[in-house]
């Protein structure tokens, strides 16, 4: 019987191990640990439940793990990516890293997709650029409460059309109540009625326009016309001049008047201070109480003798010795009114 070889043994079990799991990683899109790695940082708001471990595919293909998470603030949470050494080759700066979910169920992994235009090839401690995509429960959410709000639309519909039904509000009166239906109808026909007036009225309107553009009528004359301004200039010349003419010997009369009227003015000043002086006739009434009473007598005398005076004239008149006389000057006075009323 052959006896084995403890080390040969162990040997043999230690490579078939390394072998399997070299396997077991390579199956797993984990990394290879005989090679090279590249260390890049992403920086997230929210990891929805990333954990260390967890693989980053780029298009579909795995190309490395997640090594840490760290919180940088209250905003920034950084996620360590350890990706393989041959990721640089094909991987730029520009490209968009998301988290999403390995299936309806499985776990969380990164995701990291080509960028738009050209940039560099990523470097060792790089920090690649976040993009997150819409989540599909974000999705399921928005679409739930747009369900919802569809559903209270319907019901309000529902009860809309209940209330139309029966007759309540101004729809329901219009569908049910016949006479108002055709109350509209009736003003509806008196609006198309009036709105065939009025674009009748606005034809007539244009007409109208066009023919005043053309110089037609008075309107059109006063708008066209060229030589109606300077009529207008030179009545209005004719008409300052006949001003002028006509209130100048109006004007020299007032200055006339104007010019009696103050010598008249100081001509009563004069008398009015001849009449105010002491020496005065008027003075002399007003203060001399003893000559108004003589004066008085005089003019008394005067009105007695004057009467006395007019019975004289008249018996004159009747005495056989003037009679002749005053009939020469009766029928000398009614020839001379006569010739008068002739000329």
């Amino acid at each position: 019987m052959v006896k084995a070889n403890p080390l040969k043994l162990g040997i043999f079990v230690t490579v078939a191990c390394a072998l399997f799991i070299y396997a077991l990683l390579r199956v797993s899109d984990g990394l290879d640990f005989f090679g090279n790695t590249i260390t890049t940082y992403v920086d997230f708001k929210d990891v929805k439940g990333l954990q260390a471990g967890n693989n980053v595919r780029f298009s579909g293909i795995g190309i490395g793990e997640v090594k840490t998470i760290t919180i940088e603030n209250d905003t920034t949470l950084r996620v360590q990516l350890e990706l393989d050494a041959q990721a640089g080759n094909f991987l730029r700066k520009n490209a968009a890293v998301d988290i999403v979910t390995d299936g309806l169920v499985g776990n969380m992994i990164v995701t990291i997709h080509p960028g738009i235009g050209q940039a560099a090839f990523i470097e060792p401690g790089d920090v690649l650029i976040s993009q997150p995509k819409t989540e599909i429960a974000g999705m399921l959410s928005e679409l739930s409460r747009t369900n919802e709000k569809i559903a209270a639309i319907t019901d309000n519909l529902l009860e809309i059309s209940k209330k139309m039904n029966i007759g309540q509000g101004t729809m329901g009166l219009l569908l049910n109540d016949e006479s108002l239906a055709m109350n509209l109808l009736n003003s509806s026909e008196g609006l198309r009625e009036s709105s065939q007036n009025f674009r009748k009225t606005s034809q007539h309107l244009n007409q109208l326009l066009a023919s005043v553009s053309q110089g037609e009528g008075n309107l059109g004359y006063l708008l066209q016309d060229d030589g109606l301004e300077e009529e207008v200039n030179r009545l209005s010349s004719n008409l300052d001049t006949l001003i002028r003419v006509r209130t100048e010997a109006i004007f020299k009369d007032l200055e006339l008047t104007s010019g009696a009227l103050r010598a008249s003015s100081q001509k009563m000043d004069v008398l009015i201070r001849d009449l105010t002086e002491e020496e005065g006739i008027v003075s002399t009434l007003v203060k001399d109480s003893v000559a108004a009473g003589h004066l008085k007598s005089t003019l008394a005398n005067l009105d007695l003798g004057t009467e006395k005076l007019v019975t004289n004239m008249e018996a004159l008149k009747h005495n056989w010795f003037f009679r002749g006389y005053f009939k020469r000057q009766a029928k000398k006075e009614k020839k001379d009114s006569a010739v008068e009323k002739q000329e």
